[in-house]
């Protein structure tokens, strides 16, 4: 997730956790773990090629979805890929029934891919560190562009 600094393990486990999905948003089921897969090349000890992740920014907005690739690997279709099958696993065995991901609006393959996975475009937003995005929701959704959005969320008691 270079875009956002997030270079390390470590990072990524902090981020993950300090955006942990909400009760509110799996039916009332407090999560004991982060979602996210890590993309690895074959087996499981293969070489990571990047990571989809769920995480919810603020109780007052819906979780979203959002996949890091690394260079060599992009435009594989492994974001798409990896997206679909989160998405499925949040909405099916967690129950979470609003779902965004907010790419740049320049960064045309993350904006692909939410097109790919299945999202439809509900807007823009410009977010805390004053990046304009795009947001997609699931079709039928409906996107209140007055949220706050801000990749490390932000404090609440989870």
């Amino acid at each position: 997730m270079g875009d956002y600094g997030i270079r390390t393990p470590a990072q990524f486990d902090a981020l993950n956790s300090a955006t942990r999905l909400l009760p509110s948003a799996c039916e009332g089921r407090v999560l004991d773990a982060d979602v996210y897969y890590l993309l690895r090349l074959g087996q499981k000890a293969g070489p990571l090629m990047g990571a989809v992740s769920m995480a919810q920014r603020a109780a007052s907005t819906p979780p979203d979805l959002g996949w890091c690739v690394l260079e060599q690997f992009m435009g594989q279709g492994y974001a798409a890929e990896a997206g679909k099958e989160l998405l499925r696993l949040a909405r099916e065995e967690l129950g979470v029934k609003e779902i965004i991901t907010w790419p740049r609006t320049k960064n045309q393959r993350s904006n692909r891919v939410a097109q790919k996975i299945g999202f439809v475009e509900g807007g823009n937003i410009e977010t805390n560190d004053g990046g304009l995005n795009v947001v997609y929701v699931l079709p039928g959704m409906k996107f209140d562009s007055g949220i706050a959005l801000s990749l490390w969320g932000e404090k609440t008691e989870k």
